[in-house]
């Protein structure tokens, strides 16, 4: 997934977003302009100062959703700067990784299962060998015996 990016000015009044970020908030350029960052990511407490932020938690459309979210200052004139949020939604990514860790459980129980199956397999076989060994032993000493 694209990452959004919110362009605001020093009040922490947006801009401006591209295409993802519209996408990824449900929302749209008019919907957001003027809105406050801390609005959409309440943990920003100081919009204007540059630091990165994980595992922002919001709500969208009943869903919710983690964000990575990073600040940057970007100097547009002398005397104008602009903010940048550059965010990322990684809730897909925490889902995947959750259920790689199930999988990899999974799997190590599997390598267990076909331990645990292969010694039984092994101590079925050894049985079979000595009854084949005893039944062997059996026949040549009837054998002896029927020969004499």
């Amino acid at each position: 997934m694209v990452d959004g990016l919110l362009y605001y000015n020093y009040k922490g009044e947006i801009q401006l977003a591209n295409p993802a970020a519209l996408s990824i908030l449900h929302t749209t350029q008019e919907a957001i302009h003027n809105k406050k960052v801390s609005s959409i990511f309440p943990q920003i407490t100081d919009p204007s100062r540059e630091s990165t932020y994980n595992k922002i938690r919001i709500k969208i459309d009943n869903e919710d959703h983690i964000f990575n979210v990073s600040i940057y200052q970007i100097r547009q004139s002398l005397t104008t700067n602009y903010n940048v949020a550059f965010f990322s939604d990684v809730s897909n990514t925490l889902h995947y990784q959750q259920i790689i860790k199930n999988r990899d459980e999974q799997f190590k129980e599997y390598q267990l299962d076909q331990i645990r199956y292969q010694e039984r397999l092994n101590i079925w076989k050894k049985k079979v060998d000595e009854s084949k060994y005893r039944s062997r032993s059996e026949e040549r000493r009837v054998g002896k015996e029927c020969r004499s």
